[in-house]
């Protein structure tokens, strides 16, 4: 009998928590999209400055964004990492958020 207690305790923790799980899941693929669109800034800004034939006097505004956008998607980035450890928290408590 210990075998089934132990599933019903399991299944109860995973019907209780589904909500955080599926919250995790969408954070860490939103994660992984941010990881992506970080990489492609960061290959834009150096091709850009590759191609660039002054590179020690870059005076360029679509360079400029690129900057702007790499730090907007590092915020994202600390944000949803940090959501991820509050449910993290609230899973090990046992709680619900």
């Amino acid at each position: 009998m210990g075998f089934l207690s132990s599933f019903k305790e399991t299944a109860g923790f995973l019907a209780d928590h589904g909500k955080e799980f599926a919250r995790m899941a969408k954070l860490n693929m939103d994660l992984s999209g941010l990881e992506r669109r970080l990489e492609k800034t960061y290959a834009a800004i150096g091709e850009r400055i590759y191609n660039t034939e002054l590179r020690y006097r870059i005076q360029d505004t679509e360079l400029e964004k690129l900057y702007l956008d790499i730090g907007d998607i590092l915020r994202l980035i600390e944000q949803k990492e940090a959501e991820k450890e509050r449910i993290k928290h609230e899973l090990k408590k046992g709680g619900s958020t």
